[in-house]
């Protein structure tokens, strides 16, 4: 578009003396204006689509796959990354539905990962919606608090662990 544009614009500064000395006269220079003024447009047009091709994700964390390579054209709306957020911690956890009767949101808990043998505390965050049939489970979702220096760990997703809860006393004996 560069390019263009400056062919254009070298024209337009040459038609009023091409004008003056051959017979194109007026229209000769309106047409070049005209040229120049479509190559202004295509310039700030692909100056957008550039800008355009800056892509900044949504939050802070570490890329899981990169699902398009350099130079590749792709609709907009498609998926470029998977980023993984590393700052608000999840934990995926499956409890016995008897549970139901004391466990509550904000209960703490502790849990002992395997791939490290840290234990880290943690407190449920939301209790699913509905209980399998077969094994008599429920899903909870957990979120991991920090230490006192603000830091959760070097976890990385898709480690697993086991989760420590401490029922309530009068829930102890309704087990």
């Amino acid at each position: 578009a560069r390019p263009t544009l400056r062919a254009a614009t070298f024209t337009v500064g040459k038609s009023p003396r091409l004008g003056q000395v051959k017979p194109t006269g007026g229209a000769g220079v309106g047409m070049a204006e005209v040229r120049a003024e479509a190559a202004r447009a295509a310039r700030r047009k692909a100056e957008i689509e550039v800008r355009r091709c800056d892509v900044k994700a949504p939050f802070d964390g570490k890329v899981v796959e990169q699902r398009i390579r350099e130079h590749e054209s792709v609709p907009a709306g498609t998926a470029l990354l998977e980023v993984l957020s590393d700052r608000d911690l999840r934990v995926e956890l499956i409890v016995p539905s008897s549970w139901l009767v004391w466990l509550q949101p904000g209960q703490r808990f502790d849990l002992r990962i395997d791939e490290t043998g840290e234990v880290l505390d943690g407190e449920v965050a939301l209790i699913g919606a509905r209980v399998d049939p077969v094994s008599q489970s429920l899903k909870v979702t957990g979120k991991l608090l920090a230490d006192k220096q603000g830091n959760v760990s070097n976890l990385v997703a898709g480690m697993s662990g086991t989760a420590r809860f401490a029922p309530p006393e009068e829930a102890k004996g309704a087990r």
